[in-house]
């Protein structure tokens, strides 16, 4: 059960990681 767990907070982080890269790189670019 808690390899489970785990492994949902890993992708959640892994998903939260990529939405923020994408946001992070088109406010840059329309920044620039």
């Amino acid at each position: 059960m808690w390899f489970v767990i785990i492994l949902a907070i890993l992708f959640g982080f892994i998903a939260i990681g990529t939405i923020a890269g994408l946001v992070l790189t088109f406010t840059g670019s329309n920044n620039d």
